[in-house]
């Protein structure tokens, strides 16, 4: 037989052999696909098994690197009275007093402001303590990571970073607590990649910036 008819041949023998044993053929094509089916299955689960298992090493390096106790010597802005209103109402009601691990991406949202907007009320102490928890949240509800994220920059469209308020929330944060907010940044990048829209992206932009490249 001539080299150039034996592909012709070995063509001829596999379509006979699906015709004379056309059950058989169905049989290892199953096979075939389930095994596909099953591979693509065990890759999508080892890529969320890895993307769940970082949120969890990201809370646990939160936990461990900010303390519990104590609290905040004092919980409002300038050392004064509870400020009148609904939301100071309700930070005292659902903040102010208890653990940051206590306290819940909820407990923020029942509020009835955005934490960033909250946060103007509190001491820079207090809210240094209880931003842990906002941090935490987002990991865990990824759909308030703009809560996170905003609460990692200054107020106002132009970042400022040498006002007051900031620049006393700020400093308080020891080196073991800077690491964990820039790795929770470069956690969150990647584990959440092209998922992130457009506005979040800009915002972790923004705080890589003033976190990770200029360490302000």
């Amino acid at each position: 037989m001539s080299l150039s008819l034996a592909p012709l041949m070995l063509v001829s023998r596999q379509a006979v052999s699906r015709t004379r044993h056309p059950l058989k053929y169905r049989v290892k094509r199953s096979l075939r696909s389930r095994e596909r089916k099953l591979r693509l299955s065990l890759q999508s689960t080892r890529h969320l098994h890895t993307t769940m298992t970082t949120a969890d090493q990201l809370s646990e390096l939160l936990y461990a690197s900010f303390p519990i106790e104590p609290l905040p010597r004092f919980f409002w802005l300038d050392d004064g009275e509870q400020p009148v209103g609904d939301i100071p109402e309700e930070l005292l009601k659902r903040i102010a007093h208890r653990p940051w691990a206590n306290v819940t991406m909820w407990d923020w949202t029942m509020t009835g402001a955005h934490a960033s907007t909250a946060r103007v009320y509190l001491d820079p102490n207090a809210f240094r303590y209880y931003l842990p928890s906002l941090l935490v949240g987002a990991l865990r509800e990824i759909g308030y990571l703009d809560w996170a994220l905003e609460c990692l920059l200054p107020a106002g469209r132009k970042r400022r970073t040498t006002g007051k308020w900031w620049t006393e929330f700020r400093s308080g944060f020891s080196e073991q607590q800077r690491a964990a907010i820039c790795a929770y940044l470069k956690g969150v990048r990647s584990t959440r990649g092209d998922s992130i829209d457009p506005a979040n992206q800009q915002l972790l932009d923004e705080a890589e910036v003033i976190w990770i490249l200029s360490g302000r």
